[in-house]
């Protein structure tokens, strides 16, 4: 099973493994995380871009599965689909919603 969820979101006991998916480390300290996974955060130009409005959210979405699909990931996209079988995993990130994060497009790619 897999969950996403802020990492500014309080830690719950079904939370399973923690994974941090961001290309860069928050400012303040974050709640437990049990790995960091910066290559699978979204690339902080297009994050820039999302952010200033110079791309919508469908344009997001295609750049960033385009980013994973990068063949240096595969090995560990696969691990993680895999372990989410039989594991909780928490995806987080630093966005407050859900659906307009990175971490949701990850959760359907792993799910597929």
């Amino acid at each position: 099973m897999i969950k996403t969820k802020s990492i500014h979101d309080p830690i719950e006991i079904d939370d399973g493994l923690r994974l941090f998916i961001s290309s860069y480390w928050p400012k303040s300290t974050p709640s437990h995380i049990d790995l960091w996974f910066p290559e699978l955060g979204s690339d902080l130009e297009l994050i820039k871009n999302w952010g200033n409005a110079k791309i919508d959210w469908q344009q997001f979405t295609a750049a960033y599965t385009e980013q994973l699909r990068d063949p240096r990931l595969q090995s560990l996209l696969q691990t993680l689909a895999e372990a989410a079988q039989t594991k909780t995993i928490t995806l987080l990130g630093h966005a407050k919603q859900d659906d307009l994060c990175h971490r949701s497009i990850l959760k359907q790619i792993l799910t597929l």
